[in-house]
Order: structure tokens, then sequence, then C-alpha cells
């Protein structure tokens, strides 16, 4: 008998350790490409807002911040209630995945045009109230930005769902490459404002959107029950009964994404119109600094979805619960460290890339600093009560934090301009993140 054997061979006669190998450097290979994803988005952002400051006033960052974080709230929506029942769902597809893909593209078109509807009753309502014309404005360029940023947002999850992050990352090239040119042609002709810099954003997508459609148009077909094997495989394919089954798989997590983007929304929509739009446009640079901590959370908490699902199912819940807290610990450390050198670098950062002085921007900054990282370190807990198919217990939890943090910023928001808008976010993310782990530890560790 021999000392060894030798590996067992897979089923494609490869030896098992080489085909663990392979599935590794590809897993490496698809994570990175998501990482630098993230990274330029993160990225294209912040360099975006860098320009409006470089070329506008505060006031037009300000607006043109109340149509992003807008935009931002409905891409949140549509990644509840498509995007994500999509990704879990293409995995449990045995039959016509076009067609099933071109249901949920289906859905998708219907909710951004009925995000149109809601653009059109903003702009209604600015003709009502007397906005300024910058709002009524923004409005209108949102009433194109928002389908082609919503369409974008889809082609983007759609590509993660197929584990295609290689491609999804040079589609992003394409549409930074076209935002930053878009913006930098508006400061030659002299034309920059909140309006037309949402309306850059909505070319740069259109374009972007074009490409990828010419690329996967193969892979959508319209849902119909011509060539249907049975009633059943009818019904199944239909754009009623996928959006019902979005509705079942993702109504908690739309809930809970919703009211957490409402926070920011409402907290920086009361500032720009409630206080000032100088204090709104201050709010938003110190915002987008400390949003470059994004591709790094991102970039953690990108894989523990799979990774807390497949414990879920093939482990217990305890070990789900160790798995978390391990996570947020790590999580909590790096981004102490590096929040902590972005708070020293951003008075310089942000006197070196404005024209003009934001007010408090140290205070400011490191409150939304602090935010963020608390923010981070309930991430884990909500992915794994996510896994465990309980959802709907980070609903209350989002509530209570979206209730507090507008009623704080009420109470201090007059008195200390984006300060008290970044103390009202900060009080608000706590009470999120506290009541989300607590919630899962007690579901965790004394429910079987």
């Amino acid at each position: 008998m021999p000392d060894s054997m030798p590996p067992h061979p897979t089923k494609t006669g490869e030896p098992a350790a080489v085909t663990s190998r392979a599935t590794s450097l590809r897993r490496k290979r698809e994570s990175l490409c998501a990482l630098i994803e993230q990274a330029m988005i993160s990225g294209i952002n912040f360099l975006f807002t860098v320009l409006l400051l470089k070329f506008a006033p505060l006031e037009t960052l300000g607006v043109f911040q109340m149509g992003r974080f807008l935009m931002l709230l409905l891409a949140g929506m549509q990644n509840s209630l498509i995007s994500f029942p999509y990704t879990i769902a293409f995995r449990q597809i045995r039959q016509d995945t076009n067609q099933s893909s071109g249901s949920y593209a289906a859905s998708q078109l219907g909710l951004a045009a009925m995000f149109c509807g809601v653009s059109m009753l903003l702009i209604t309502a600015s003709l009502i109230y007397p906005w300024d014309k910058s709002v009524f404005w923004m409005l209108t360029a949102l009433l194109f930005a928002t389908p082609m940023f919503l369409v974008r947002e889809f082609s983007r999850r759609h590509e993660f769902a197929h584990l295609r992050t290689e491609s999804a990352m040079w589609l992003s090239v394409v549409a930074a490459a076209l935002q930053v040119g878009g913006l930098l042609a508006l400061h030659w002709t002299g034309g920059i404002n909140a309006a037309s810099a949402l309306m850059v954003l909505a070319l740069a997508y259109a374009f972007t959107n074009g490409i990828w459609f010419v690329l996967r148009r193969k892979e959508f077909r319209a849902p119909t029950t011509r060539g249907a094997a049975s009633s059943t495989d009818a019904e199944h394919y239909s754009v009623l009964t996928t959006m019902k089954k979005n509705w079942q798989i993702g109504r908690w997590i739309f809930s809970s994404q919703s009211l957490s983007d409402l926070l920011l929304t409402a907290i920086h929509w009361l500032i720009t119109l409630g206080v000032d739009k100088t204090a709104g446009g201050a709010f938003a640079a110190c915002f987008q600094v400390a949003s470059l901590l994004n591709p790094l959370v991102m970039g953690l908490t990108n894989m523990l979805p799979p990774r807390f699902a497949k414990i879920a199912a093939e482990e217990n819940r305890q070990q789900l619960y160790r798995e978390a807290v391990s996570s947020a610990r790590s999580m909590l450390w790096i981004l102490v460290v590096v929040g902590a050198i972005l708070c020293v670098a951003s008075p310089w950062l942000l006197g070196m890339l404005a024209d003009q002085p934001v007010p408090n921007a140290a205070l400011v900054m490191f409150l939304l600093v602090l935010m963020m990282v608390f923010q981070a370190v309930g991430i884990p807990p909500f992915h794994g009560l996510n896994a465990m198919s309980l959802p709907q217990k980070t609903v209350a939890a989002q509530g209570i934090g979206l209730v507090v943090g507008v009623a704080m910023f009420l109470l201090v928001g007059n008195l200390w301009g984006a300060a008290g808008a970044a103390v009202a976010l900060l009080i608000g993310r706590v009470l999120v993140s506290g009541i989300t782990f607590w919630e899962f530890k007690r579901t965790s560790i004394h429910t079987e």
C-alpha cells in the first residue's frame, strides 16, 4: 500500500488541489476587480465634487447634492426590490434564464418610469412653492438623470450577480471618463451649475448603458407566454409574478435600506433648504471627503453576504454570530486607523481643493468619519440577519435612527449648521448599529 494517496480527481479530471487553487485565484481576481470598481466609483464622485468646488460656489454643490442624494435614495430602493432578489433568484433558476432576466429588466424599467413620475410631482411642487430657480432646474434635470442612473445601477448589479466584476470595472471606467470630460467641457463653456452637472451624469450614464446593452442584449428575452411548456412556466416568466417574488424577498430589505438612505437625504435637504445653501454645501463637501472611506468599507463587506449565507446554510447561528463579530472587530480597527489619518489630512485636503473656506471643517470631518465607523460596524450584523432570512428585524432599528436623527437636527441644526447636521447623522447611525447588533446577538445566541 503506498504511503500517500494521489490527490482525488474532480469531475474535470484535474486533482482537487489544482481545482481549489484555480477557484481561489478566480475569487481573488473577482474580489480585486470589485474593490477597484468600487474605489473608482467613490473616487469619481469625490473628483466630481472637487471640480464643482473649484469651478462653482458652495451653493451649487449644495443644490447638486440634493439631487445626487435623491438619486442614491432611489437606487437603494431599486437594489432592494429588484437587484438583490435577482442575485438570489439567478442561482436558483433552472429554466429559461434569459426570459427570467428579461422579466427582471422589465420590472426595473417600470420602476424607473414610476420614479420619473415622482420627479414630475417634485417639479410641479417647485412651481407652487417659492423655491430658488436653481432647485427647479435641478429637479428638471433629475427627470432625465434619474432613469439613466437607475439603469446604470441595474447593469452594474447585473454584472456582479453573474460574477463578471472585470466587465463591471471597465464599464465604470467609461462612465468615469465621460463624467470628468463633461464637467470640464461645462467649465470651459462657462455653463456649470447644479442642473447642467446632473445632465452630464445623465449623458455619461446613457452612453455607458448603451454599451452594456449591446454587450448583454442576448441575455434578455422579453417575458412572454409563447413557447411555454405549460401555464405554470408561462406564469413563472410573467412580469407580475417576478414583481411579486421581488416584493416577498426584498420588501424588508427595501424598507431598511430606504430608511437608512432617507436619514442622509432628509438631513441634507433640511440643512440646505431650512438653514442655508452654504451650510448645505459645507456639509456636502465634508461628507464627500469622509466618503473616501467607502471603497475600504465596501471592499471589506462585499464578500460578507455570500460567506454568511453559506455559514447559515451549512453550520449554525452561533458560528454565524462569531464570524460577524470577528468581521466587525477587524473593520473597527482598520477604519479607526484610516479614519484618524483622514481626519488629520482633511483640513489641508479641503483647503487645497476648495478655493473658498469650509466652515468648521475639522469638527464636521471628525463627526462624519466617526459616523462612518459606527455605520460600518453595523454592516456585519445586518448581513447576518439577512442570511438568517430575518431582514425584518433591521427595519425597527433604521426607523428609530431616522426619527431620532431628524429630531436631533431640528434641535441643533439652526444653531450649529453643518456640525449640527453631522451630530444628528452620527447619533442616528450609532443607534441603528447598536440596535441591529443587539438584535442579531439575541437571535443568534438564544435561538436555535
